[in-house]
């Protein structure tokens, strides 16, 4: 009988334990891929900035939009995967004249907003299956991948 209580306050306590954790935050970001891909989690708004110098400490100034302001400060993105920013005519830098035939300024924005899925995998030399369980032996270890689809793992947590 005692038995009985002590493994039944062992198994409370472990479940108290377990419980008591706190969920893991993490941060929902913009990520600039080595390939010259920006990445942006979905549920982030976006705010557009024009500046007249590629010095990243030069002036300014944010876009405000007249014409549809209700889905603008912030903006968001629409679809997981591929999405633009468009101006609908390119203009030759050296002539300052339009491109002909006419063509679109594209700016390329992808929207993460999946989480990455992993797995993991118990390898074992002693391993044994008795009445549909598994049991590993002490030489056990554990090898967890995760794959994203659209920009890559940053951390992986277990």
């Amino acid at each position: 009988m005692k038995r009985k209580i002590t493994v039944l306050l062992t198994l409370l306590l472990i479940a108290a334990l377990a419980k008591a954790q706190e969920p893991l935050a993490t941060t929902k970001r913009i990520y600039f891929s080595d390939n010259n891909k920006l990445y942006v989690n979905k549920e982030l708004g976006l705010y557009l900035w024009l500046s007249v110098s590629p010095d990243p400490n030069s002036e300014k100034i944010r876009l405000v939009s007249d014409s549809t302001k209700e889905y603008t400060n912030p903006m968001y993105l629409d679809m997981e995967g591929f999405n633009t920013i468009r101006s609908p005519w390119a203009v030759d830098t050296s002539t300052k004249r339009t491109v002909q035939p006419l063509r679109d300024i594209v700016f390329e924005v992808y929207a993460d907003g999946l989480p990455p899925v992993s797995k993991a995998e118990f390898i074992s030399k002693n391993k044994q299956t008795i009445n549909e369980k598994k049991y590993y032996g002490s030489d056990l270890a554990i090898k967890i991948t995760s794959k994203d689809e659209m920009s890559g793992v940053h951390s992986v947590y277990y």
